[in-house]
């Protein structure tokens, strides 16, 4: 399609050109009138020839884009359809897997086996480590075809901060931190799609636990009032070393880190930021 507008666009030129030549033999001859009316014809003729050829291009130019806008919706499709059996496929012995680590772990804690309890633990968790990787990679090609949608209920905020501070109470143990929470007394409900705002908030505090050693996170809820209406403000701060202006910038960008040493160091794969980026906007949150 690209060699059907390429042609037409040199063959307008070359038209185009052809008519300045004759319009230019026609201001040197001799009789002025005659050639300024032909001029004048030569014109008008020219410029109705460009505008079909200029029609011609734009309408090649629509096709080709549409073409390629079919092409890559297609492709888009395809990967999300490969992604969804992908997980599906592999989440379902993942389960089977982690079930029997699980059950292994408390029958081997009964029976007093506690050589065998730090090998356990250790499948259990790589087992959720990786579930976690296979259901962001599936996240962000939903996001990505369009196909992620928000389930909008009412719920008490301060709930979801309890639930939130259980799960992310042993990554603050894990790099000896402090866990503060600073809830503003107004608190009480809202309706958002409260699995999606909860992931988006662990995310952030996973990541803060993960770079921050011997320091503090803090994670801030507050209410902010602009006329009749109400938001929630909330915002996770910590003490770790931070991040150059090249990383800040790239930080969320999916399947990057920040910094090249980051993956080598800490692992991860770059989605969990990303995805809480895109979770933020489809709630209608701003930074």
């Amino acid at each position: 399609m690209t060699k059907l507008s390429d042609q037409l666009e040199g063959e307008a030129r070359t038209l185009i050109v052809n008519d300045i030549k004759k319009m230019n033999e026609l201001a040197d001859s001799s009789d002025k009138n005659s050639s300024e009316e032909a001029s004048v014809e030569l014109m008008l003729i020219a410029f109705s020839r460009m505008s079909d050829e200029v029609n011609a291009l734009i309408e090649a130019r629509t096709h080709e884009m549409e073409v390629a806008r079919d092409e890559a919706r297609d492709a888009s499709d395809q990967k999300t359809k490969f992604f969804a059996n992908m997980s599906h496929e592999l989440r379902t012995p993942l389960n089977a897997i982690l079930g029997y680590g699980e059950m292994l772990y408390e029958d081997c804690e009964d029976l007093g086996y506690d050589d065998l309890l730090p090998d356990l633990k250790k499948i259990t968790s790589a087992g959720s480590h990786l579930l976690s990787l296979i259901n962001n990679i599936l996240d962000l090609s939903k996001i990505e075809a369009g196909k992620m949608e928000l389930f909008v209920t009412g719920f008490e905020i301060e709930n979801m901060i309890e639930t939130i501070k259980d799960v992310s109470a042993p990554l603050a143990l894990k790099n000896n931190n402090e866990f503060k929470i600073n809830l503003d007394d107004a608190i009480g409900s809202m309706s958002q799609d409260e699995t999606k705002l909860r992931q988006c908030l662990t995310n952030f505090l996973s990541n803060a636990f993960k770079f921050t050693k011997d320091g503090t996170v803090t994670l801030d809820v507050e209410v902010e009032s602009k006329g009749d209406l109400e938001f929630i403000n909330f915002s996770v701060t910590d003490t770790g070393a931070g991040m150059s202006p090249e990383g800040v910038a790239k930080v969320f960008e999916e399947y990057t880190q920040a910094e090249r040493s980051t993956s080598a160091n800490y692992g991860g794969t770059g989605l969990g930021l990303p995805i809480s980026k895109r979770f933020a906007e489809m709630m209608g949150g701003r930074r």
